[in-house]
Formats: C-alpha cells, sequence, structure tokens
C-alpha cells in the first residue's frame, strides 16, 4: 500500500470501522458495571425503533444471549468462539498496521512482505474477522446489518486502493495481485477476471445496491433460521400463550413441575389475570438459578449478586426462582415458540420462588413497576 493510497482511502476505512465497532462493541460495555449509563444513551434509538411493529425486529438478537446451557455444544461455546474471532482480527490487524506505518516511516513504498505476502489487504480482512467475532457476542439483528454493510464497504475501498497501485506500480503490483488472495491466502483468478458489475455509470450504482440488498436478505433470512433452530436448543416449555425457558440444564419433568407448581398458585394467578376484553396475554417465563443474575430480565436483586450485565456463580440447586413477563409485542396469533420468535419488549409481573425438593412455591413478589432496559427493545433468551 503506497502512502498516497493510504491517505486516500483511510478516512472512510476509519469511518467505516469506528461506526461498527461502536454497534458491534455493545457486549462489552453492557458487560461493565456502566451498563445502565450506556443503555440510556442507547435508549432513545432503541425506543424508536421498537415503537414501530415493522422495525422492532431490527433490535431482536437471533443467538441466544442470556440463556446458560442449551442442547447445543456449539451454541454453548458461542461466547468462546467469538471472543477468539474478535481477538484474533485485532492481532492481525495490529501485525498488518505496523508494517504498514514501518514502511511509511522509511519511505520503502508498497508493503508486499510479512502478511501481505498471503493477502492483498490485511487490515480489512482483520477487522472483518474480529467483527465477526463481535457480531456472535452481541448478535442483534441491527448488528448483523451493520456487519454486511462494511463487508461491502471495505470491498469497495479495496477495489480503489488496488487501481492506485495499478497506476503507481505496473506491473509488479499486477504479478503481486495475481498471486495473492483479497482478503484470504487464496487468489481465485477466476474471480478476478469476472465482472460482477457495470465498469460505470447508473446501472453500476443499479447493479451494487441489487447484489447488496441480495445478500442483506439472504444475511438476514439466514440469522431468523438460526434463531429458530436456537430455540429447538433451549430447555423450554411452550403452551398456547406461554414460553419458559430454563436458564440452566434441566430435565424436562422437573421444568414440567416446576411451571406447573407456579402457574397453579393462587397469587401467581391473581397477578396473571387476564386484561378485560381483547386477546390474551403471551407470556414468557424465565427458571433461574439462585445467584443468576441477567441485566435484560427483571428481578429482585440478591445483596450477594454483583452488579455485573451478567454473571454466573455457585448456586444452591434445592430451589429456582420463576420469573413472568409479559411480551407486549408479541402478535395475537403467535404461540409457544413464536412468542419468542416475535417478542421484542417485555412487562415485569411476578418473581417466584420454588423449593425444587417439593415443588412448593415458598413466596411471590408481584415485579410491577420495575424499570430499567428490560422495558426496552432486546434479547428474549
Amino acid at each position: 500500500m503506497s502512502q498516497e493510497q493510504n491517505r486516500a482511502v483511510r478516512p472512510t476505512f476509519w469511518a467505516a470501522a469506528t461506526f461498527y465497532l461502536f454497534i458491534g462493541m455493545e457486549f462489552i460495555y453492557m458487560a461493565t458495571p456502566f451498563a445502565m449509563y450506556f443503555y440510556s444513551v442507547y435508549r432513545p434509538a432503541l425506543s424508536i425503533v421498537g415503537d414501530y411493529p415493522a422495525l422492532a425486529w431490527l433490535s431482536g438478537f437471533f443467538l441466544p444471549h442470556f440463556v446458560i446451557d442449551t442442547t447445543s455444544d456449539l451454541l454453548n461455546a458461542r461466547n468462546a468462539i467469538g471472543i477468539v474471532f474478535a481477538v484474533l482480527g485485532l492481532l492481525l490487524f495490529a501485525a498488518g498496521a505496523s508494517q504498514v506505518y514501518y514502511h511509511k516511516l522509511t519511505r520503502k513504498g508498497a508493503v508486499t512482505g510479512g502478511i501481505y505476502t498471503l493477502i492483498r489487504h490485511p487490515q480489512y480482512a482483520s477487522l472483518m474477522l474480529s467483527s465477526f467475532g463481535f457480531l456472535i457476542l452481541w448478535p442483534r439483528y441491527l448488528v448483523l446489518i451493520s456487519f454486511v454493510t462494511m463487508l461491502f464497504a471495505y470491498y469497495f475501498l479495496a477495489r480503489r486502493e488496488e487501481k492506485e497501485c495499478e497506476k503507481e506500480f505496473g506491473d509488479s503490483y499486477l504479478e503481486y495481485k495475481g498471486r495473492t488472495g483479497m482478503f484470504i491466502p487464496l487468489p481465485f483468478p477466476e474471480f478476478r477476471k469476472a465482472r460482477l458489475v457495470p465498469a460505470r455509470g447508473a446501472w453500476r450504482i443499479a447493479a451494487i445496491a441489487g447484489m447488496y440488498f441480495a445478500v442483506l436478505t439472504g444475511a438476514v433470512g439466514s440469522a431468523y433460521l438460526l434463531k429458530t433452530w436456537s430455540l429447538g436448543q433451549v430447555y423450554a416449555l411452550y403452551d398456547e400463550n406461554a414460553a419458559f425457558v430454563s436458564m440452566t440444564r434441566v430435565t424436562r419433568d422437573s421444568l414440567n413441575g416446576v411451571v406447573a407448581s407456579v402457574l397453579g398458585n393462587e397469587e401467581v394467578k391473581r397477578l396473571m389475570q387476564p386484561r378485560s376484553g381483547g386477546n390474551p396475554a403471551k407470556y414468557i417465563g424465565y427458571v433461574l438459578p439462585p445467584g443468576y443474575y441477567a441485566m435484560e430480565i427483571p428481578m429482585i436483586r440478591e445483596d450477594s449478586v454483583e452488579r455485573f450485565h451478567f454473571m454466573k456463580i455457585s448456586y444452591d440447586r434445592s430451589s429456582c426462582r420463576v420469573i413472568i413477563t409479559e411480551a407486549a409485542d408479541a402478535g395475537s396469533g403467535s404461540t409457544g415458540k413464536g412468542i419468542l420468535l416475535t417478542a421484542t419488549r417485555r412487562v415485569p409481573v411476578l418473581e417466584a420462588w420454588v423449593d425444587l425438593r417439593t415443588r412448593d412455591v415458598m413466596r411471590v413478589a408481584s415485579l410491577a413497576g420495575q424499570s430499567g432496559v428490560v422495558r426496552m427493545p432486546g434479547p428474549t433468551f
């Protein structure tokens, strides 16, 4: 990469990277004690999205977020996988950037050694890799759309760089280009010769826009299928008007017993009184171990639990608590798993403590009036 070409594209490069990382790294500051402050900044934008049913799905998550255990080892390892991709990408970015700035300071011209012997755009590739890791860690549909947009932006920025290098370095750069890949260590010469879009003019813009929306539609559709599959891997119990999800591994018999005990309790029935007229309410329930805390689930916080966004500590397996929320924006025709697929807003209803040995409900508390991020569009499982 030449110094002139570096100056030409660097502002756009950093703008694209900063925009995506601002969205994608939401998970980092949500994992800190300052999460409520950061969500107060996000609240206006997310609320605007959530206020329109046609847009509310953008703030939803397509992978489990606060569920700890599922029947899938791959889903259980999702956070570790995301961290590996994110860190590896940042390390590769640092390696590529150090080469660029070394050549810039020593005035050695184009960079073709080191990591550049394998791919021509390691900085773009490394940020793509890191951003994919962030997407796994914070899998909002909104972040997915930003990720796809970033991929297109980086591809066309890379094409612009290469045209500049061809003009400046001529045959030597063409030879280098012929033996290296753009973003992965495979040259794909046939792909380079293919013209996917017109060279210029309105037809070029239309073709690029068509490709972008086709890829975006495919990505969002795939994410929705992934969410549907993921819901099949969680420990859950569904009926016509409710979905109950266990945060940890549980037998179906145990989950059935806990839910039946809670729903059969007279105080629970009183707090879940159906609304007068209209369609029946839809509920999402969460079965939690003692000592579990997730900001997106309304609950009475125990004194022993630190004020972090998410944590799991050693807990007593003789009891559990069940949090019931109303899925405020679930479609009237949604049932069972469909409630989790369509809902993004939840209204706190109640919290019940259950003795797992006797399956007796020990106490019930109303959560009416609970505030915080739970009222905002967000993850439901």
